[in-house]
């Protein structure tokens, strides 16, 4: 049985870009956002678990029909993205921890991947997230200023994730951004999932919130900090993805 599965989340339409282009396939560098990712995925598995939307055939066009995809019916969230793998490959066996990650995301290195399930396995953890400190959110660290902040208990161990638009004044001042690559033990991601809630301001299932679920339930959450901040660089806007292409032009 392989060590590791990785589900790249590619559903998300992407409104804010003002395009009918899937979010995923718009170019940073030669390559589209998706194939960049992918590139450094298939180092861990040859079949990764791509879920994408309804209208997403563009990107089974661009990437070949030699992966998993899974089909997101509606846009209800990460965590309802996650769900949908759950439901659609419900005969597969997994492997023991899985990767989960967003295809809007195209500087994610092979390296990172590795010391994120590396300090995963070494902990014998349940969930191991990716986080990146900020100095400040101004030039073009603005963009992490939408990110989730992570929330620290008294002890500096990981308590919850607040997403940017729940999150109070004092929460947004915080440094510690979420990223959003997570590695998960399969069995538990599956069994728990069905918890998440979407009583937030999005009417959404958020991912992060298997956070708040773990430690409901008394499980340490590890995280790797992530030194390059680039490698945590998304886009939504035009602007934003004019700051990843200059980025990928420096590469």
């Amino acid at each position: 049985m392989k060590e590791l599965e990785v589900i790249l989340l590619a559903a998300g339409k992407g409104n804010r870009m003002n395009s009918d282009l899937p979010k995923p396939l718009y170019k940073v560098g030669n390559q589209t956002s998706i194939e960049k990712i992918v590139k450094n995925i298939i180092t861990f598995t040859d079949d990764p678990i791509i879920v994408i939307g309804n209208d997403s055939k563009k990107i089974i066009d661009t990437l070949g029909e030699k992966f998993t995809y899974v089909i997101q019916e509606k846009q209800l969230g990460t965590g309802d993205a996650v769900r949908a793998v759950k439901k659609s490959l419900k005969n597969k066996k997994f492997a023991k921890d899985t990767i989960v990650l967003l295809a809007d995301m195209p500087f994610i290195s092979q390296e990172t991947l590795k010391n994120i399930h590396n300090i995963h396995k070494q902990n014998n953890a349940i969930l191991t997230l990716g986080t990146i400190t900020l100095p400040n959110f101004s030039g073009d660290y603005e963009l992490f200023s939408h990110y989730g902040r992570i929330i620290r208990d008294e002890n500096n161990a990981i308590k919850e994730i607040i997403e940017e638009k729940d999150a109070s004044e004092n929460e947004k001042n915080i440094k510690e951004t979420n990223v959003s690559y997570y590695c998960f033990n399969t069995n538990w991601l599956f069994e728990n999932i069905d918890l998440l809630e979407n009583n937030n301001k999005s009417g959404e299932f958020y991912l992060t919130d298997m956070v708040k679920i773990a430690k409901n339930q008394n499980i340490p959450i590890y995280s790797y900090n992530i030194p390059d901040i680039k490698e945590g660089m998304g886009f939504n806007t035009q602007e934003q993805l004019k700051i990843i292409q200059k980025l990928a032009e420096e590469e």
